[in-house]
């Protein structure tokens, strides 16, 4: 028996991967056949058909989820190589959209002051380097606050696929990323905190100067990376909704080409 589902939450090559490898390993499945395009899976059950709870079981741990297509007509075309139909879900379109409009000002404030800093450090263009005043609100404030507000948001899912990684022992692109960002957001956390910020002071008050001392052995207090994680994760959310938008072009183009086809044909019999 053969049965399509929809993929909620399916965006990569390495996705797919994970969610073939979860669905083979039931011993009722004999076969799985994901569609990274319309974001289908196709299974062939050995006996009768699995409860999509149960098959949902296996995979929403890593945050995908199957769904039934809402009619037996949109189940069939989603089988046939020249479907008509667009199968990518409009909420993710306007998910990733609206994901990237908001990263979109934080990386050009980002990249603004990267600009400023390196033109100002190595003497790029004449860049003058911005007031002290200035230069410390924007590297010990406006960009803490701002990296925060990323990962907590459009970040988040990158974090989670870390912990599902630790739980579970899978990775995709997105454990990657939240590997990546989350290290270098942590890290210039760690430095704004206990050697620049407010609980440098508590440490001094508290007369630990020598644990201050022993951090700045190693850490550089000017070397912080929360426009790094700003943009890496801007980027990526511009790219997925470029990618988005071009599968769902092309699904409207071949839709196009499909009505082309002759509807009605007259047959002529000779007499």
């Amino acid at each position: 028996m053969q049965k399509t589902y929809h993929i909620d939450g399916m965006h990569c090559a390495s996705c797919a991967t994970l969610i073939q490898g979860e669905m083979k390993d039931i011993s009722q499945i004999t076969s799985c056949d994901i569609n990274l395009i319309n974001h289908t899976a196709t299974l062939d059950f050995a006996d009768d058909e699995l409860p999509i709870d149960q098959l949902n079981k296996r995979i929403q741990p890593f945050g995908y989820t199957f769904e039934v297509p809402t009619s037996p007509s949109s189940e069939q075309t989603l089988t046939k190589a020249n479907s008509t139909e667009n199968p990518l879900h409009e909420k993710e379109l306007s998910k990733t959209k609206r994901e990237m409009r908001i990263a979109i000002p934080f990386i050009v404030l980002s990249l603004f002051l990267m600009s400023r800093m390196l033109g100002a450090e190595y003497g790029v263009l004449g860049i003058q380097a911005m007031p002290e005043g200035v230069h410390y609100f924007a590297t010990r404030r406006l960009l803490p606050l701002a990296a925060t507000f990323i990962i907590c948001t459009i970040g988040r899912k990158y974090l989670k696929a870390v912990r599902t990684y630790i739980r579970y022992g899978k990775a995709t692109m997105d454990t990657l990323v939240g590997i990546g960002t989350g290290f270098a957001y942590l890290y210039s956390l760690f430095i704004t905190l206990f050697v620049t910020g407010l609980l440098f002071d508590l440490i001094h008050s508290a007369g630990l100067e020598r644990f201050s001392q022993y951090l700045s052995q190693y850490l550089d207090p000017n070397r912080v990376f929360y426009e790094a994680v700003i943009i890496v994760i801007g980027f990526i959310s511009i790219g997925k909704y470029m990618e988005q938008r071009t599968m769902s072009k092309t699904w409207q183009a071949i839709k196009a080409l499909v009505n082309l086809q002759v509807k009605k044909a007259r047959k002529l019999v000779a007499f």
